[in-house]
């Protein structure tokens, strides 16, 4: 098993796994390059951040894709999208809207020859957006509620207690799982009477 996860096809090269077994690679032809690596996320992501970015950075670039995504709250899938329905038919950035857990999420999608071209297109349409939606955007891009919640608790000189019934401590663990929350939470306690 570990050789026929160590092996290559012939034209490929081997992108290093300094924390697993099998190797990433990558193969270009025609101008074209393909990459592939493991899916295991602590392989994945070492791999990406010392391997994968920098050789994407190294490749001449057609074309720059930038990505944006705005969370909004407190209004439905259907009222974002008469919301901002003027502006869903725009091809670059393309545009599309998706309901998640934490609520309804924009997501934006910019192509330009130029970075900084992709990311004016990217810029005016956020602008529109944020226009039309005012007070129901909470966050962007990797924000999650929990870190919202920490940098106002942080702004604010606040700090919070829990006690947890039925949960196992799952709020506690929400809170704790952003990097500096020793800063405002100081603790709780779970009880189940």
């Amino acid at each position: 098993t570990n050789e026929k996860q160590a092996s290559l096809i012939q034209s490929a090269e081997a992108i290093n796994n300094p924390i697993g077994t099998a190797p990433g690679w990558h193969v270009k032809k025609d101008n074209e390059t393909i990459i592939a690596i493991p899916g295991p996320p602590s392989e994945l992501k070492v791999m990406w951040d010392n391997e994968v970015s920098p050789l994407l950075k190294s490749l001449p670039k057609a074309e720059s894709i930038l990505a944006r995504t705005l969370k909004t709250f407190g209004i439905p899938e259907a009222t974002v999208a008469d919301k901002i329905g003027s502006l869903l038919s725009s091809k670059n950035p393309e545009i599309g809207i998706y309901a998640k857990p934490d609520g309804v999420h924009i997501r934006m999608i910019s192509r330009a020859k130029k970075q900084v071209v992709a990311q004016g297109y990217l810029s005016k349409l956020e602008g529109l957006i944020e226009e039309n939606l005012q007070n129901n955007i909470w966050g962007y891009d990797d924000d999650s509620p929990e870190s919202i919640l920490g940098k106002l608790l942080e702004q604010k000189k606040i700090s919070v207690s829990t006690i947890e019934s039925c949960t196992g401590g799952l709020l506690a663990s929400t809170i704790t799982d952003v990097s500096g929350s020793s800063n405002y939470y100081k603790g709780g306690a779970i009880a189940y009477s």
